[in-house]
């Protein structure tokens, strides 16, 4: 090892022969030799390949976890990466430049880059002598990237925050924040792996915000985490729809029907690898994740159902002559059907269509190409996400700071994040042109009714109620679906029989009353004491009885005048004068009915004789 920072002795050696080379070789005299001999060989101070970027940081830990710390610093290897020098440098371009334009938004009211730029320079100038400290963290608006190649996990792209000198924290692989609903494709794939038909219908309605919880106890759901300003409910809405348009009453609704654990399971599947919360607010992303795993989780659609075992960054380690040492081997993990993957992108790809992406071609210029994703805003603007794919590249991205707070009002992420991934994954089109994906050959496409969400008959018509005079129109969307998932009935209020009027319900379907319990199952309980133990201020054990009212004795010929008139108005209130407070006026009216008082029960009685 001849390196001046790890061998100043062997460098200085072999220093001294080249001199003596250069002399037999008549290239300098002997004088000068001895000249250069008697310098200190000069060795620049070594610069740190962990400053220079989150990519670079990450390759030094993978490497040092594949070969070791010591062999890193004794040996020299040549270290090949998935990285796209291309795409790595439009990441940290177009992030940058993204949000300093939110900073120049007139509703943002946090540090900026560039504020905190001149305060470092500043303290940097007033602390020069060794020990002075540290400057104080940055607090402005931060982001992260995660591009990664769909075949083989590699990453393509990393971006960790806006400047490594300044932040060494990354939050692509580090930093764990709700991602809103840039998490609900999973709570769907759920649902869809149970069996749900993708055509039925949810309500978008009013929700009690008590059983989600997020950021408040009561309300109604539409209030908060939704990805548009206009949000109105809009009843029993497609399936598609509802995850197209981010209907957060209705994806709680999907997600209940799911069911929590399988959510949770799938989401561990995907490649989720932190623990979610265990309630239904996960289903609207309120649960922490990083933005590497949820990248890694939107693999699977894709990818006809499975995804790399794990990102990497380092693909091969070579030694100076050539020896490779290591050689990373991509695996491949199913995680759902092939069937399912699909109907998932294809509504995602819907969110880019008509969604709330669909911005994505015409505000910030996505070229024409097949393309799938979905937007995610968390509570109360405080992290936006977006993360879609082609079928080469995936690529997430996250704005938000490193303390939550609210970025500003109507920080959604379709103007935030979308167009920093608008950026990436135009230029990705430079390494592979983009192509739409297979469909199973076992996915059927179904004509569904929109009235009743079940597969639509020739009769699926829609009237128009502001012009009865205008011809009726086809009712109907259409859907994928698998054998297992598509319904055994046919519209049944478009149909040919009395079910268009009334519906017909199976036995298990209609309503009826049912017993909280199994009285079998349920002996009776026996009481053997007194219930209220201590005094008994309300007699409700050993009750007295109540003395009958005593009534004035009146003969029954005596003649009962009957009640005169009373006036048709109403007369003024009476103002009253003060009087002494007495007994309330009491009326007493004699009972229908004079029947004794029951005896008080003995609880201590055997109950066969009750």
């Amino acid at each position: 090892n001849l390196s001046p920072w790890h061998n100043l002795e062997a460098a200085t050696s072999e220093r001294d022969y080249v001199l003596n080379r250069m002399v037999e070789e008549h290239k300098i005299t002997q004088q000068v030799a001895e000249s250069a001999k008697q310098q200190p060989l000069q060795v620049l101070p070594k610069s740190s390949v962990v400053s220079q970027s989150y990519a670079i940081d990450l390759i030094r830990q993978q490497v040092q976890g594949e070969i070791g710390l010591e062999s890193i610093t004794s040996q020299g290897y040549r270290i090949y990466t998935t990285l796209d020098p291309d795409l790595q440098k439009t990441a940290e371009e177009s992030l940058r430049h993204e949000l300093a334009k939110v900073e120049e938004q007139p509703g943002y009211h946090h540090q900026t880059y560039a504020e905190y730029t001149s305060f470092l320079n500043t303290w940097k100038s007033a602390h020069t002598a060794p020990g002075s400290g540290s400057p104080p963290s940055p607090e402005y608006l931060q982001g992260a990237v995660v591009a990664v190649d769909n075949r083989t996990g590699g990453l393509l792209a990393l971006v960790g925050g806006r400047d490594f000198s300044q932040s060494e924290y990354d939050r692509a692989f580090q930093s764990k924040r709700p991602a809103g609903t840039a998490f609900t494709p999973l709570a769907f794939t759920a649902a869809l792996e149970k069996g749900i038909f993708p055509g039925s219908l949810f309500d978008d309605a009013p929700l009690d915000n008590r059983q989600v919880m997020i950021g408040g106890t009561t309300g109604i759901l539409g209030e908060w985490g939704v990805e548009r300003a206009d949000n109105q409910y809009e009843g029993p809405i497609p399936m598609r729809r509802v995850f197209a348009m981010s209907k957060n009453a209705a994806t709680l609704r999907v997600g209940v029907e799911a069911g929590l654990d399988s959510v949770l399971k799938l989401a561990k599947k995907a490649g989720i690898q932190d623990d979610l919360r265990p309630y239904p607010a996960t289903f609207l992303g309120s649960s922490d994740v990083t933005l590497a795993d949820l990248v890694t989780s939107y693999l699977m659609y894709p990818g006809n159902g499975s995804r790399p075992e794990h990102l990497m960054l380092v693909a091969k380690i070579e030694t100076q002559d050539g020896q490779e040492v290591y050689h990373a081997e991509p695996k491949r993990e199913k995680v759902i059907d092939p069937g399912v993957a699909f109907e998932m992108h294809s509504f995602l790809t819907e969110v880019m269509q008509t969604g709330t992406a669909s911005n994505a071609r015409q505000q910030f210029g996505l070229k024409q190409f097949p393309a799938a994703g979905k937007t995610g805003t968390a509570y109360n603007f405080t992290d936006v996400w977006f993360v879609g794919y082609d079928s080469e590249v995936t690529c997430g991205v996250w704005a938000g700071f490193d303390k939550p707070q609210t970025i500003m009002r109507g920080a959604f992420s379709n103007q935030i994040a979308l167009p920093v991934w608008t950026d990436i994954m135009n230029a990705s089109l430079a390494r592979q042109p983009s192509r739409e994906l297979g469909r199973p050959i076992d996915l059927k496409r179904v004509e569904v009714c929109l009235n009743t969400g079940l597969p639509a008959s020739p009769k699926c018509m829609l009237t128009s109620v502001a012009d009865p005079g205008l011809p009726p129109r086809k009712g109907t969307f259409f859907e994928f679906s698998t054998a297992k998932q598509l319904p055994n009935e046919t519209c049944w209020l478009h149909g040919d029989d009395t079910r268009s009027f009334v519906r017909t319900l199976r036995a298990q379907d209609a309503p009826r009353a049912t017993n909280a319990t199994d009285p079998a199952q349920s002996p009776p309980v026996l009481v053997h004491g007194p219930t209220v133990i201590g005094d008994d201020p309300y007699q409700s054990v050993k009750p007295r009885p109540k003395e009958p009212p005593q009534f004035a004795q009146t003969s029954k010929a005596e003649w009962t005048p009957a009640p005169r008139a009373l006036p048709v108005d109403k007369p003024p209130p009476e103002v009253r004068r003060a009087e002494p407070v007495g007994p309330l006026d009491r009326q007493q009216t004699p009972p229908s009915v004079d029947l004794p008082t029951p005896p008080p029960v003995d609880f201590n009685e055997d109950p066969t004789n009750l």
